[in-house]
Formats: structure tokens, C-alpha cells, sequence
């Protein structure tokens, strides 16, 4: 029981973390949209992500329409 103890502070440490706009950026770039099922009139283009809150982590998409 008590090797589960470093386990929990390091999970609790992670979801404390603040991931930067411009990481979050770079990770919209490798997401393939395109794979989406959803009809091309309905597509919406991300324009930024965002982490607005740490506890509990919270993201804001600032989407537009194509």
C-alpha cells in the first residue's frame, strides 16, 4: 500500500500542470480533421486552444466557421 503513495502525488502533480497555448497549438496541427464524419457544410476550423482553469483542468476552443 504504501508504494501507491509517490504514485498519487505524481498524478495529483500532473493535474496541476499548465500546458502553454502554444503547445496546445502544436497539437491541433497533427490532429488530421479531414478523418471527421461530419458533412462538410457542418465543419467548423479551430482557430486556438486554450487552458483556462487548472483544478479541474478546463480548455477553451475558439472555433469559426469554414
Amino acid at each position: 500500500m504504501s508504494t501507491n503513495f509517490p504514485l498519487i502525488d505524481e498524478v495529483a502533480a500532473e493535474r496541476r500542470k499548465r500546458i502553454g497555448t502554444g503547445a496546445m497549438n502544436r497539437f491541433l496541427k497533427t490532429v488530421d480533421f479531414e478523418r471527421a464524419s461530419v458533412p462538410m457544410r457542418q465543419r467548423v476550423r479551430i482557430l486556438y486552444l486554450t487552458q483556462s482553469n487548472l483544478a479541474p483542468p478546463t480548455f477553451i476552443l475558439s472555433p469559426t466557421a469554414r
